[in-house]
């Protein structure tokens, strides 16, 4: 992969920053919803695509449905009989007999020796100690649970393939950007469509917690990301940026920004500081809906971004396309 989930392309030109989105990678969405928008009142300068948005819908990195996790292995056909054995195994059978029956006789004659010797008993307990002490190397679902990757970090750009997520970093290297708070293997009944995308995202806030995936003013990024095969989720992971920042622009902070904070042109929702030579807008309301819109119309955005009394405005847009609330802007 080449960016991050629930990231978009870049906009052709200043875009509204959209709250949240599915990206090809864990959504099916287009970016960050709305095209750029400016109150209709007038105002100079320009918007941002939308950030870094919710997780969900298509899963790990634009594999195919049923990808490279695929379907169940076929069983191994069954060995073809010979029959031209079956006579010298009728010959053989009968030689294992008769020497079976001197080898029971000449059995039963030692263990009555052995147990007047009192060694019976110390043969018996050894087999039951054998047949009751566990395999040290056996494994159960709880155990495999509890090395779940929970608390590990991951890099702000990472693979998942069949086996899972790609390689792991300590949370306190530089590298690190996203924290694994949950994850769970128990996730069969979680369906997905022919897209890959998860079919009902219920269980995805019950583990990982409401409104999980979408930008909140103010506060880190978060996502979910999965890995699927043959219909269903094989594993769900809930992320959270850490707080380091963008490896190619030390200035931008994966924070959703709130009142008071600015932002530039990027195509994420990054913080940038105000006194940046970076910063280009800076955020001064929200408006936010009593119930999401599904599918905002760009005249209903409009009219809702006429409210705001500032230069530019932006949908903030949930995981599923819900718009909930208008950020209000001003250039910097």
């Amino acid at each position: 992969m080449t960016v991050p989930p629930n990231y978009g392309p870049p906009p052709e030109q200043p875009q509204t920053p959209g709250y949240g989105y599915q990206s090809p990678y864990n959504g099916g969405q287009n970016p960050y919803g709305s095209q750029p928008q400016q109150p209709p009142y007038g105002g100079a300068g320009g918007g941002q695509q939308p950030p870094y948005g919710g997780g969900g819908g298509q899963p790990p990195y634009g594999q195919d449905p049923g990808g490279p996790y695929g379907g169940p292995v076929l069983p191994p056909e069954p060995p073809k009989r010979n029959l031209g054995l079956i006579g010298t195994i009728v010959v053989v059978a009968t030689v294992l007999v008769l020497g079976g029956v001197l080898l029971v006789t000449m059995n039963l004659k030692g263990k009555d020796d052995d147990t007047a010797e009192g060694g019976g008993d110390d043969t018996s307990e050894s087999a039951s100690e054998n047949d009751n002490t566990p395999d040290e190397n056996a494994t159960t679902p709880a155990e495999e649970e509890a090395g779940s990757e929970v608390g590990q970090c991951l890099p702000y750009e990472y693979d998942v393939d069949g086996s899972g997520l790609g390689a792991l970093v300590d949370c306190s290297d530089g590298t690190a950007f996203w924290e694994i708070t949950a994850q769970s293997y128990d996730v069969a009944d979680i369906a997905v469509d022919d897209e890959g995308s998860i079919v009902d995202t219920a269980p995805v806030y019950a583990l990982c917690g409401d409104g999980w995936g979408a930008n909140q003013l103010g506060q880190a990024w978060t996502h979910w990301d999965y890995v699927y095969s043959s219909g269903s989720l094989d594993s769900l992971y809930c992320m959270k940026a850490v707080g380091n920042p963008d490896p190619a622009e030390p200035e931008h902070l994966p924070v959703m920004p709130d009142v008071g904070d600015c932002f530039d042109d990027a195509d994420r929702w990054w913080s940038i500081d105000c006194g940046s030579s970076l910063a280009l807008y800076t955020v001064v309301d929200t408006i936010m809906l009593d119930e999401p819109v599904k599918d905002m119309s760009d005249a209903d955005a409009e009219a809702k971004g006429a409210d705001c009394g500032t230069d530019w405005y932006w949908k903030m847009v949930d995981g599923e396309n819900r718009t909930y609330g208008i950020l209000c802007g001003n250039d910097v």
